[in-house]
């Protein structure tokens, strides 16, 4: 636009110039009229033929315009030192190396996980000064089934469905078990939280409580993933799948009263079991080249359609079953997960080593003490709990 603004207004000069000695002089040559290099092959840029009037500006032979010009690489002007990329706003770096999984057919992983489950405790006793009357006071910390760190694990593999997708296949385990016992000093006595209210009255006395709490997880996953973006520095993806879940929850716990009353259990399960879909996000980021470090990230969401089945059963050592019910809940219940850390690979990468930290969540759930609670008010609606996993992973990839 510039060049041809400049042009126009040094034509406009040069012909009022002519227009002057031609009235001034009739006979004077014009020195235009033998240059042969004024010819109407010159044009400006969107006109054919040129104005008369312009053809001086298009005296000079154009040069090609680098910015406009089809196949255009980088501008260098003549003896310059800067150099300027082709303007194409769609046009990407340049990836020399294929992404991290790309050049093989299929893989193997196997992968350790030490995760702790959270908000899903259930306190079951505490000591109490006397008799169990409403007028008493606690003496003690009560006793919580609180499940701590346990170890699980991660399995599968992935087969290649070209140079940027795949599909991948992911078993997941995970237990965690407790026991607890809560103790009472003579003259106190244990109050029992989870049991059915009027199955016991104040003469019922205990110095001692014991609960296990059980809980496991176990996922199946297919995902089909596919590269969004990779460069020599990174790649990242987004995959899309199933995910089918079961939860199992069981409480138990025992009140050994002393006689004539008995002792009395409790024994609770809630269990869950559903399928949906699934999608993700997942990347990678080189930090040492040299060396094969780098720095990963992934996330999910599943949406599962499915059942809560909940039990409860009270016992007495005499008097046989005191409290027996249950319920059957359908429920999407959303789980998100997340995962960062840092990975090693091999120089040729059919090796990958991974350790990071794994946060999980299930949304929409009942938990073992919203049951309980439900039950002894006698409203049976557990309401919706989030259940949380947090802790460490660490993974080992074999790539063919």
């Amino acid at each position: 636009m510039y060049r041809v603004s400049a042009r126009l207004v040094l034509a406009v000069a040069i012909a009022a110039n002519i227009a002057g000695r031609s009235s001034a002089n009739d006979d004077e040559i014009d020195p235009f009229v033998e240059d042969t290099s004024l010819t109407a092959e010159f044009i400006i840029r969107g006109q054919s033929p040129a104005p008369t009037q312009l053809r001086v500006a298009q005296g000079m032979s154009p040069t090609p315009d680098m910015y406009y010009t089809p196949g255009a690489t980088n501008i260098c002007p003549p003896g310059g030192s800067v150099c300027l990329p082709p303007m194409d706003p769609y046009q990407g770096a340049p990836c020399t190396n294929p992404c991290s999984w790309q050049p093989f057919h299929f893989g193997l992983f196997g992968e350790f996980i030490y995760l702790q489950a959270r908000n899903a405790d259930v306190p079951f006793a505490v000591p109490q000064d006397g008799i169990v009357l409403p007028g008493s006071v606690p003496t003690g910390a009560a006793g919580v089934a609180d499940p701590g760190f346990s170890p699980g694990f991660r399995a599968g593999g992935f087969f290649a469905l070209g140079p940027d997708a795949r599909v991948i296949a992911t078993w997941t385990w995970f237990s965690s078990s407790t026991d607890t016992t809560v103790n009472a000093g003579a003259p106190s006595v244990i109050n029992p939280l989870v049991l059915f209210p009027g199955t016991f009255n104040a003469g019922f006395t205990a110095q001692q409580a014991t609960a296990d709490y059980d809980l496991e997880f176990q996922f199946i996953d297919i995902d089909y993933q596919v590269v969004a973006d990779c460069c020599n520095t990174y790649w990242w993806g987004y995959s899309g799948g199933a995910r089918y879940a079961r939860l199992v929850q069981d409480f138990n716990a025992s009140f050994p009263f002393a006689p004539p009353d008995g002792e009395t259990a409790l024994t609770t399960s809630s269990t869950f079991e559903g399928v949906g879909p699934r999608a993700g996000l997942e990347g990678e980021r080189v930090l040492f080249p040299s060396c094969g470090l780098r720095a990963y990230g992934k996330s999910s969401a599943s949406f599962l359609v499915g059942k809560y089945q909940s039990t409860y059963l009270q016992t007495n050592q005499f008097n046989g079953v005191e409290a027996n019910t249950g319920l059957k809940q359908d429920r999407i219940v959303p789980i998100l997960d997340f995962e960062l850390g840092l990975a090693w690979v091999s120089p040729r990468e059919h090796v990958r080593i991974s350790a990071g930290y794994l946060v999980q969540a299930w949304f929409n759930s009942i938990t073992s003490e919203s049951w309980i609670e439900s039950v002894q008010n006698r409203g049976y609606d557990p309401g919706a709990s989030t259940v949380t996993f947090d802790g460490l992973t660490a993974r080992g990839e074999i790539r063919f």
